[in-house]
């Protein structure tokens, strides 16, 4: 992510409320989530924080690094483009809108939209590729003047028959202090997740129509005490960001703060 040109900021006046581990966020139609809905998948992808951040780091590259301690993200999940930018009409919504936040300031000059699709793969199709990249929907998010857009493919799949487990080599974490791991040992584990992750992120990068669009592929495991390290590229500055267009975000912010997911940088001490 390009270092923005300008600085531009406003208050935040209203925090929405801060989710802690294990408590209800959300209630969803349970059809949603039985059919693996992108609304239900999108909403389990922002609540996974450690997975969300890895994405985040890989789309916004230097800034997810230098964030101070009292920062983070404010992320609103799948809201109507017309709530926002009402002569706008493609794409129809923003799949999530991130708008980081550092102290008492939302940091607009940062915000950035993305673009979601599912991929749903199986051990049997695992080349199947999707019919819609979601470029044109990102292109779009640009031109309403927003300085970052990225597509994002979040992988989902069947497991690979024991058999076609493959060899690989892990380690346990001793120390996490100073960094010290366990003699590395060999295990039999099914890496169709790392094989799904690469060949989402390789078509990602060979059809993707501009340069300033970042992308990234996450794997939502059923495991939730572990994820797959994303893939991805940091999102460029769009040179025709509009302020006007960043005032109508922190406008709906203030107007809907009851909408959007607060993710601190670091853990809440």
């Amino acid at each position: 992510m390009h270092e923005p040109e300008f600085d531009y900021r406003k208050p935040i006046l209203v925090k929405p409320h801060l989710f802690k581990s294990g408590e209800p966020v959300i209630c969803l139609d349970k059809k949603l989530v039985e059919k693996k809905d992108e609304i239900a998948l999108g909403i389990e992808f922002i609540c996974r924080r450690q997975l969300f951040g890895r994405v985040y780091a890989r789309l916004t590259g230097s800034y997810f690094w230098n964030m101070p301690r009292n920062s983070g993200v404010m992320i609103a999940p799948f809201i109507m483009t017309y709530d926002i930018f009402p002569d706008k009409k493609f794409p129809g919504d923003i799949d999530l809108l991130i708008i980081p936040y550092e102290n008492n300031e939302l940091i607009l000059s940062r915000v950035l939209a993305i673009e979601l699709k599912i991929i749903r793969a199986k051990y049997s199709k695992q080349g199947k590729s999707p019919n819609d990249y979601g470029f044109s929907q990102a292109l779009g998010l640009l031109n309403f003047g927003l300085p970052y857009a990225a597509v994002g493919h979040l992988v989902i799949s069947d497991e690979s028959p024991k058999d076609a487990w493959r060899r690989t080599s892990v380690a346990t974490v001793i120390s996490a202090v100073d960094g010290r791991i366990s003699p590395l040992r060999e295990i039999q584990m099914d890496l169709m997740p790392l094989d799904l992750l690469r060949r989402s992120v390789g078509r990602l990068s060979s059809n993707t129509p501009n340069d300033k669009l970042g992308f990234f592929a996450a794997y939502l495991s059923d495991d939730r005490n572990h994820h797959w390290e994303p893939e991805g590229r940091v999102a460029m500055l769009n040179s025709k960001y509009s302020h006007e267009s960043l005032d109508k975000i922190a406008q709906y912010y203030y107007q809907n703060t009851t909408k959007f997911f607060m993710t601190p940088r670091f853990d809440p001490v």
